[in-house]
C-alpha cells in the first residue's frame, strides 16, 4: 500500500509539475480558449495584455469589494499592490455596471486588448464572475497567495459574453458530522467560486453537533457542540460574529449561505443540551456515530415549538437568504407512537398515525 501511495503522488507531482510550465487555460490550437465552465461566446482575437507594476484597477462605487478582491488575488501572486481608482472611466483593468449591455442575470462581457481589460457586467455576481474568467486566462501561478518570480503575466486578447443557464448551483457543507474551522469554509467558497457556484447549503445541525450559536439557548453550543470524553472531546462552532464574516466574505465572491437548522429528527445534539425537548426528559450524550436516531423533538410538548420558533427567528435575523433549509428527514416515530403528550397531541389534531 506505502509503495503504491508514493507512486500515486509521485504521478501527481509530474503532472503538477507539467501542468505548471504550460500557460493557463491555452489550448493546443491557438484559437482555441479553454475555460471552466465554457462560456456562452468566447472568440480569440489578435495578441495578448500585459500586466505591470503600473497597472490601475478602475471601478464602479457599487463594486469596491470586488475589485479589492482583484487586487488582493493579483497583488499576492505578483507581488503588486496595483492601484484602485474609484469611479474611473479609464484604468488598465476597468470594472463597470451596465444592464443594457449584458442582459441576464450574472452575466458579463469581457474584452481583453493589448492596450488593456473592459469588464461589465449586469450585477455584481457578473462581475465577480468575469473575474474569475479572467483569472483563468493568466498563468496558472496567478492562483498563489505567495509571490512568484520569472512570470510573464500576460493574457490572450479575447472577447468573452457568459451567463448562466441555471439560478441555482449549489454545493453543501456537512459541518455537523465533522466540525470545519472559519478558515476551512472561506476556502470552501472560494473553491465553489472559482467554478462559478453560488448557494452554500450551510448543514450546521445534526444528531453529532449542533454548530450555531444561538444566543437565548447558550447549553446549544456550550453542550451540543461537543462529543466524547473530555480528554478526547471533538467539536466545535460558530459564534454570530463568525457568521456575519462568513456571509460577508460569500457575498463578495456571489456565494449565498443557506443555514440548514434540522428538525424534527436528526436533534440529539439539542436534546443532549436541553432534555426538556425531548419525549422522555432523559439526558443524552451527542452522538459520537453517524445513524438514524429515534431520539427526536417531542411534538407533544408545546415548549418544543416555542423553542424552535426562538431558534427560527435568530436564525432568519442572522442570514439574509431568504430560504432556511429545515431537514425534515429521517425522523422515526418510534418514541411518539409511545409518548402519552404526543398520542394527546394526535387526538388534538385529528391525526390517524404518528407519522401524519
Amino acid at each position: 500500500m506505502k509503495s503504491y501511495r508514493t507512486m500515486c503522488k509521485k504521478t501527481w507531482a509530474v503532472i503538477l509539475a507539467i501542468a505548471c510550465h504550460l500557460p493557463a487555460t491555452w489550448a493546443t490550437n491557438a484559437n482555441e480558449i479553454e475555460l471552466i465552465p465554457k462560456p456562452v461566446h468566447a472568440e480569440r482575437t489578435s495578441g495578448y495584455f500585459r500586466l505591470s507594476p503600473k497597472s490601475t484597477i478602475g471601478y464602479d462605487a457599487a463594486l469596491q469589494g470586488q475589485a479589492e478582491y482583484l487586487q488582493q488575488v493579483l497583488g499576492q501572486s505578483t507581488g503588486w499592490d496595483l492601484k484602485l481608482k474609484k469611479d474611473a472611466r479609464k484604468a488598465t483593468i476597468l470594472l463597470t455596471l451596465n444592464p443594457e449591455k449584458v442582459d441576464k442575470p450574472e452575466g458579463y462581457r469581457l474584452d481583453v486588448t493589448p492596450k488593456g481589460i473592459s469588464l461589465t457586467g449586469r450585477d455584481a455576481g457578473g462581475i465577480f464572475y468575469g473575474i474569475q474568467t479572467l483569472l483563468q486566462l493568466f498563468p496558472p501561478q496567478v492562483y498563489s497567495d505567495k509571490r512568484q518570480h520569472g512570470v510573464e503575466w500576460i493574457v490572450p486578447a479575447v472577447t468573452i459574453y457568459d451567463a448562466p443557464n441555471r439560478p441555482w448551483r449549489g454545493m453543501m457543507l456537512d459541518v455537523a458530522r465533522y466540525f470545519y474551522d472559519k478558515e476551512f469554509v472561506k476556502k470552501y467558497i472560494d473553491m465553489m467560486a472559482m467554478y462559478k457556484l453560488n448557494k452554500l447549503q450551510f448543514h450546521l445541525i445534526d444528531d453529532s453537533g449542533w454548530r450555531l450559536e444561538i444566543k437565548k439557548y447558550p447549553r446549544l453550543t456550550e453542550v451540543g457542540a461537543w462529543a466524547g470524553p473530555d480528554h478526547n472531546r471533538l467539536g466545535g462552532f460558530y459564534t454570530q460574529e463568525d457568521i456575519k464574516e462568513l456571509i460577508a466574505y460569500g457575498q463578495v465572491r456571489n456565494v449565498e449561505i443557506i443555514p440548514e437548522i434540522e428538525f424534527p429528527g436528526h436533534a440529539v445534539a439539542a436534546l443532549a443540551s436541553y432534555p426538556w425537548l425531548s419525549c422522555t426528559g432523559e439526558r443524552y450524550e451527542v452522538r459520537q456515530t453517524w445513524d438514524i436516531d429515534d431520539r427526536v423533538f417531542c411534538p407533544g410538548r408545546e415548549t418544543t415549538f416555542e423553542f424552535i420558533e426562538h431558534v427560527l427567528e435568530e436564525v432568519i435575523g442572522l442570514f439574509p437568504s431568504e430560504y432556511v433549509h429545515i431537514g425534515g428527514d429521517e425522523c422515526p416515530t418510534t418514541l411518539w407512537e409511545r409518548c402519552p403528550r404526543c398520542r394527546a397531541r394526535m387526538r388534538a389534531e385529528g391525526l390517524d398515525s404518528p407519522r401524519q
